[in-house]
């Protein structure tokens, strides 16, 4: 019997736009035996929180979000610290993110909010249209099979499409890429088309503009800090009508899926909000939320000792130290920095929308939009996402569809 290591690694990152500033820094290794339950796991993670708040002076700035990916005890830990109390209508956030309708404004003590990684998510989102179940897209059920039916009408040879909705690989990042961008990619049925392919045609393109909006802010480098943000408001707005519509809930997205989505949506306009407030005139790169850098880091500890791979819990906190250190002497000799060769995450050019793999793992210096914070205001980009969708998709009623409760 093997006995496998399973450790929590606690880890800050710096949201500025030198990469190697803003490099995550692993400080905690907890070995776990996966046994405890969300309120250990939270009381681990308030005192993480706290000694960050202690040490904000000379980290350069206060705590603004945590991260994390989707496991669901963390989950349940974030909720229960960072949704303890209403914001404060008095503070100088709320004028910024106060008067966006349907969001929901709880937040944690010091005004501390969760954010759950892209990247996750929108692999959830392949792997949920591959569900032998199907996928409920308001008022009608998509399946695997019909999905398959729909990318061979568009054209897509039966070898690639095995490997699109191949469900033994869930991880593979480029893979879910190019389905979502295959789902969006659908063009309008045919007015001879049979009605029921009309219909299901109809449900794919709206479950491919949520992809869309999910996907773009993270990937197309030339959209700007309010597109992005307008984008991720049309991708909150679409989710909620279609996990609200006829009372659909999980059958049309899963419920930890759709408050991941509503989480990640939700703290990047709190941490915009929040830069706003400490640095008008500073810049904002969303892709430096969610937890990709600590990936960075797992990927250099994994590389250390050549072949071995593995470590124990001292050699893990060990080379987590040594990856800290690297980073440190990076920071010094920039040119040295050859950066990871695996971790990809393809780009799309705006000329075509086309996903292509010549731009590696995007970071703040291949970003070429404007994300200057001078130029963007919350409340406007998020009443523009829904008008986006409003604009966009009429026929679904969003101005009139009234939503139970908060995002």
């Amino acid at each position: 019997m093997k006995n496998i290591l399973q450790a929590t690694v606690f880890s800050f990152g710096l949201l500025s736009g030198n990469k190697h500033a803003a490099g995550s820094r692993p400080f905690i290794a907890s070995g776990t035996c996966k046994r405890e339950d969300a309120e250990a796991h939270a009381r681990l993670i308030s005192m993480v929180i706290d000694a960050c708040d202690e040490e904000a002076e000379s980290i350069g700035c206060p705590l603004f979000c945590i991260a994390s990916d989707g496991e669901s005890r963390r989950g349940s830990a974030f909720t229960a610290l960072t949704q303890k109390h209403t914001l404060n209508e008095g503070s100088e956030l709320y004028r910024l993110v106060g008067g966006m309708r349907l969001m929901n404004m709880l937040v944690g003590e010091k005004d501390i909010t969760a954010d759950k990684d892209p990247k996750h998510i929108m692999k959830r989102c392949r792997n949920m249209v591959l569900r032998k179940s199907g996928v409920m897209v308001n008022g009608t059920l998509v399946t695997p099979i019909l999905l398959r039916y729909h990318l061979k009408e568009a054209g897509l040879n039966a070898t690639h499409i095995d490997n699109l909705l191949n469900v033994t690989d869930r991880q593979n990042v480029p893979v879910c890429f190019t389905l979502l961008k295959e789902i969006w990619s659908l063009k309008d049925p045919k007015a001879t088309d049979k009605p029921t392919f009309m219909k299901a045609r109809k449900a794919l393109q709206l479950l491919g503009r949520l992809f869309r909006h999910l996907v773009l802010p993270f990937v197309q480098v030339t959209l700007s800090l309010h597109e992005q943000l307008t984008h991720l408001s049309a991708a909150a707005h679409l989710a909620n009508f279609l996990f609200t519509v006829n009372d659909a809930r999980s059958t049309a997205l899963p419920s930890l899926t759709y408050k991941d989505i509503i989480l990640m949506v939700k703290n990047a306009y709190f941490c915009v909000a929040k830069a706003k407030i400490r640095n008008p005139t500073g810049s904002f790169w969303l892709i430096l939320l969610g937890t990709d850098r600590l990936e960075t880091s797992f990927g250099i500890v994994r590389s250390m000792v050549g072949t071995d791979a593995n470590a124990d819990m001292s050699s893990l906190t060990t080379r987590l130290s040594h990856s800290v250190e690297c980073l440190n002497i990076f920071s010094k000799h920039p040119e040295w920095d050859r950066g990871p060769r695996r971790l990809k995450l393809p780009a799309i050019e705006d000329s075509n929308g086309d996903i292509v793999s010549a731009v590696d793992h995007i970071n703040t210096t291949s970003w070429k939009g404007d994300v200057r914070l001078e130029h963007v205001t919350p409340i406007t980009a998020w009443n523009e996402g829904r008008r986006m969708v409003e604009d966009d998709l009429p026929f679904l009623g969003l101005a009139m569809h009234d939503s139970s409760g908060k995002m």
